[in-house]
């Protein structure tokens, strides 16, 4: 088994380039998150598609 090393500068997308991905896409969905105050963004779903992908495609 091999794997790769992801380093967190490969993980960090800019707020203006999540920002134009919103608009480009249509992307205004947004989720509350759990009993605290409402996000803007599913956090959660973004990890496990991250998890996911990582597990299935590596970095």
């Amino acid at each position: 088994m091999t794997g790769g090393e992801a380093l967190i500068a490969d993980l960090l997308i800019s707020g203006p380039d999540v920002l134009r991905f919103e608009d480009e896409y249509d992307l205004l969905r947004r989720i509350g998150g759990g009993s605290g105050a409402l996000s803007p963004y599913d956090w959660e779903g973004m990890y496990v598609a991250m998890i996911q992908r990582i597990h299935e495609h590596g970095c």
